[in-house]
C-alpha cells in the first residue's frame, strides 16, 4: 500500500516520530474473512437442521463453534496490534492537520498582508510558495491516511469502534458521592505521553494518577449495603477504614505501584482512581471494591476488550494476593495489606 511505504518507518509532514506499520493487517483481514465465511455455514446450518437428525446437526454446528473460536483466540493477539498501530495511525493524522492549520494560516497571512499592500506581488510568491507546498503535502498524506484507516477498521471489525471512539455501551458509571478532580497526572518514565488518545511507541506509554491524587469519594460508599439499610444514619465519623491494597505494573525494567483504597476505578479516563492511557483501556474499565468481610472483587465495566484475571476473562470475581489483572495491553499484579 501507499501508506506503508510513505509514512511507515518514514518521517512524514506530521512531524519526526515514526510512522505505523500496517504489515499484520492482511493477516487480521484473512482472519476476519474465515470468521464471516464460517458464520456464513453456521447461519445456514440453522436454517436447514430439519434437513438432518439432531445427532449431526450438533456434530457439525459444535465443529464450527470450535473452528470459529479458534480463530477469535488467533486474531486477538493481531487486534491489540492492530489497535495500536491504528492509534499510531491517528495521532499522525492529528499532526498532520495541526501543521496544515498552521500553513492554511500563515498563507492566508501572506494573502491579506498582499491585500493590504504591504508586500509585493513577487515578495508574496516567493513567500507563498513554502506553506501552499506544505498544504498540498499534508493534505496528499491525510488522504492516504484516511484510505489505510479504513483498512484498519475493516480488520478490526466489530471491535472497530473502541478503537476509534467509545461504544454506546461504554458510558462512564458515576459515582454516587462527589468526586474531586485530579490534579496534573505524572507521566511514567517509560515513555511520555501527550494525548489520552494517541499511544506512541508500541504501547509502553503509562500515564497514571498518583496514589495520593486520588478522587476524595463520599466515606459512606465504603460502607457495605447492609450496614446502610441497617443505620441509615450512618456517617464517615462512623467507618473505620482498612489498610489500601496495590496494583503493581513492571515492564521495561520500571516498577509503578498505584493504591488500590475501598472503592477504586481503573480506566484511561483522568477521573479515575487508576489511570492506564493506552491501547486497548476503555475510559471506564473496572472496578476493584472492598466487601464488609475485607475481602477484595474486580467488575468489568462492559469495557470493550475485557478484563482478564489470571489469564481469564470476567465479569465479576474475586481478588487475591498475587493475581494478575490483565487490562488493555497492561498486566498488573494485585496485593492486599500486609
Amino acid at each position: 500500500m501507499a501508506t506503508s511505504q510513505t509514512l511507515q518507518g518514514k518521517k512524514a509532514a506530521g512531524g519526526d516520530a515514526p510512522g505505523f506499520d500496517a504489515s499484520v493487517l492482511e493477516a487480521l483481514l484473512d482472519l476476519g474473512a474465515r470468521e464471516r465465511q464460517l458464520e456464513e455455514f453456521r447461519q445456514k446450518a440453522e436454517t436447514r437442521r430439519e434437513a438432518v437428525s439432531a445427532a449431526v446437526y450438533a456434530r457439525v454446528t459444535a465443529d464450527y463453534e470450535k473452528r470459529l473460536a479458534a480463530l477469535r483466540t488467533e486474531a486477538a493477539p493481531l487486534k491489540r496490534r492492530v489497535r495500536t498501530e491504528y492509534q499510531k495511525l491517528k495521532a499522525i493524522a492529528d499532526r498532520l492537520r495541526a501543521r496544515a492549520d498552521t500553513a492554511r494560516l500563515d498563507k492566508e497571512e501572506l494573502e491579506f498582508r498582499r491585500d493590504l499592500g504591504e508586500i509585493e506581488l513577487s515578495e508574496f510568491e516567493s513567500k507563498v510558495a513554502a506553506p501552499t507546498a506544505l498544504l498540498e503535502q499534508c493534505q496528499a498524506e491525510l488522504n492516504t491516511l484516511e484510505q489505510e484507516g479504513a483498512r484498519f477498521l475493516e480488520a478490526l471489525g466489530p471491535d472497530a469502534e473502541g478503537a476509534s471512539g467509545e461504544s454506546a455501551d461504554e458510558q462512564i458509571p458515576q459515582v454516587s458521592g462527589p468526586v474531586a478532580q485530579p490534579q496534573a497526572p505524572v507521566v511514567s518514565s517509560v515513555a511520555a505521553a501527550h494525548d489520552h488518545d494517541s499511544m506512541e511507541g508500541g504501547g509502553a506509554t503509562v500515564l497514571v494518577t498518583p496514589s495520593d491524587l486520588a478522587p476524595a469519594l463520599d466515606a459512606t460508599q465504603y460502607l457495605p449495603p447492609e450496614a446502610l439499610i441497617a443505620d441509615p444514619g450512618a456517617t464517615a465519623a462512623a467507618v473505620t477504614l482498612p489498610p489500601d491494597a496495590a496494583l503493581v505494573l513492571e515492564e521495561h525494567g520500571a516498577s509503578t505501584q498505584f493504591k488500590v483504597p475501598p472503592l477504586t476505578y481503573i480506566g484511561r479516563s483522568d477521573t479515575n482512581q487508576v489511570q492506564l492511557a493506552r491501547a486497548g483501556v476503555s475510559r471506564r474499565h473496572a472496578l476493584i471494591s472492598l466487601a464488609a468481610d475485607g475481602s477484595y472483587s474486580i467488575k468489568d465495566l462492559q469495557s470493550q476488550n475485557g478484563t482478564l484475571v489470571n489469564g481469564h476473562v470476567i465479569a465479576e470475581t474475586r481478588l487475591n494476593d498475587g493475581d494478575k489483572v490483565t487490562i488493555g495491553d497492561a498486566e498488573l499484579t494485585f496485593r492486599t495489606p500486609k
